[in-house]
């Protein structure tokens, strides 16, 4: 299997989230949900928005007596604008970000929710995958448990290739805590 996230994070990557990191971190991987998770999203929601649009648009053709081709083409062009519009929110609404110092959590397209959890403060790192996540999708969800006075896990939904994911974060705590003579986990 090869390593999703092997290779330098693209300079529009960097530029886009730089006002997030700190003057001393740098972006060492970035990702957002899986294209998976996000194909079937889509296709999703296409059907879910044609089962509105072409009974609507052949109830109006009927009524209207426009031409039926016209009046289903309409539907089909207003169920792909929404099923993109989703699949766009959600893949840039959704940012996974691994610096040398932290995990960085941005969720919102418009209103957006930023999380962070320095590796220091990483309690634990666990790897969830049902049967059909992990053969046919490629995709899972990371559970990160905080020390802290609240003690959240940060939750990263529908991340493609957890276990490198994982790996990697793993790595860069366990550099994080060697610079500063803290414990490995």
């Amino acid at each position: 299997m090869s390593n999703h996230y092997q290779g330098p994070v693209s300079v529009k990557r960097k530029k886009q989230f730089a006002h997030y990191l700190n003057d001393d971190e740098e972006m060492v991987t970035f990702t957002t949900v899986s294209s998976h998770y996000l194909v079937h999203k889509f296709v999703f929601h296409f059907l879910a928005a044609s089962l509105i649009t072409f009974p609507v648009f052949f109830l109006v053709q009927r009524v209207l007596s426009f031409d039926l081709n016209f009046g289903l083409g309409g539907a089909l062009v207003l169920a792909l604008v929404y099923a993109c519009q989703r699949y766009y929110f959600t893949k840039e609404g959704i940012q996974y970000i691994l610096t040398n110092k932290r995990l960085i959590v941005q969720t919102g397209y418009f209103q957006v929710t930023l999380c962070s959890a320095s590796y220091n403060k990483v309690t634990h790192i666990e790897v969830r995958q049902g049967v059909m996540d992990r053969l046919f999708y490629k995709y899972g969800k990371i559970i990160v448990g905080t020390a802290g006075s609240d003690q959240k896990s940060i939750v990263l939904d529908y991340i493609g290739q957890p276990v490198a994911f994982k790996n990697i974060m793993e790595g860069l705590i366990a550099s994080e805590r060697q610079e500063y003579g803290h414990s490995s986990v």
